[in-house]
């Protein structure tokens, strides 16, 4: 899993998951993995602050998502959130991978 518990406004924030389904690592290419922060728990994803969708096409063929976050994506404001990281696949099937807290915190500028 990744350690995404906290990041700063306007970086970038990378990280990965890598999928395992039956103790095999699926291939994943054709499929959406998204992560999607939310202010509140109950917010529906339209509302979302944050909707990524990771690189599936380098490493999907192995089971793994890859996430970049730019600094276009992290300029929010500073808040303790919520987020789910969910995959999707082509035939339609949901499962959440991830799901917590988050806290975006705010940056010290010069």
């Amino acid at each position: 899993m990744a350690n995404i518990s906290s990041f700063y406004i306007k970086e970038t924030k990378a990280f990965s998951y890598t999928i395992t389904l039956n103790s095999s690592n699926p291939d994943i290419t054709g499929d959406t993995v998204s992560f999607i922060l939310k202010r509140n728990k109950n917010d529906t994803d339209a509302n979302a602050l944050i909707t990524k969708n990771a690189d599936v096409t380098t490493n999907g063929a192995s089971g793994q998502a890859d996430f970049e976050l730019t600094p276009s994506d992290t300029a929010i404001n500073p808040i303790e959130g919520f987020y789910e990281v969910k995959w999707t696949t082509a035939a339609g099937k949901v499962y959440i991978l991830d799901s917590d807290k988050v806290l975006v915190k705010e940056r010290v500028y010069d």
